[in-house]
């Protein structure tokens, strides 16, 4: 799938904002405000994910931020954002049912094991999906290692849309009320 490449030094002042959502290719209905885009770390840093001190700093120093004044937001983000919460909200109380239900099982079995490492999961997966609930994690850009670009990878199929949207189209297009 071909990426949406947006100059970054644009999306920051405002003017390389796409008339449409470049994750979904639809028409924005509103603008979200100061999306703060960043970029990923280094394939090496993660050696050093152990000691989280060593880590934190090589992000912290080699990261580039790219923050949208305004983004389009249309509506498969919300109906993207909607469906992460349903389940990031929806997987904790598994196991609160589970225990509701009060479920018995013999202890010391492997089902017992099995169980407990089910709940713990469901418990931990549904607070690692409320994290993806950010408008940032909807809209899915990425800057890219040198910091000029903004990548976006479309979820739609047809990219006709957003993937051909050139600087100057960005520039010479009617804004957007922010909403």
């Amino acid at each position: 799938m071909p990426i949406v490449r947006l100059p970054a030094d644009q999306v920051m002042s405002g003017a390389a904002v796409p008339p449409l959502c470049p994750r979904h290719g639809l028409p924005a209905l509103t603008m979200k405000k100061n999306l703060r885009f960043v970029s990923a770390p280094p394939a090496w840093a993660y050696i050093f994910a152990i000691t989280l001190v060593v880590f934190a700093v090589i992000v912290m120093r080699n990261r580039h931020d790219v923050v949208a004044p305004n983004w389009p937001w249309c509506a498969g983000c919300r109906r993207s954002r909607v469906h992460r919460l349903l389940v990031g909200a929806g997987l904790p109380i598994v196991p609160i049912l589970i225990l509701a239900a009060n479920v018995t099982v013999p202890p010391g079995s492997s089902a017992a094991h099995a169980l407990a490492i089910f709940m713990f999961a469901c418990f931990i997966g549904g607070f690692i999906v409320l994290t993806r609930c950010r408008a940032v994690a909807i809209a899915g850009g990425r800057v890219s290692k040198d910091g000029r670009w903004l990548e976006v990878r479309p979820t739609h199929e047809d990219t006709t849309g957003a993937s051909q949207l050139t600087p100057t189209q960005l520039t010479n297009h009617t804004p957007i009320p922010r909403g």
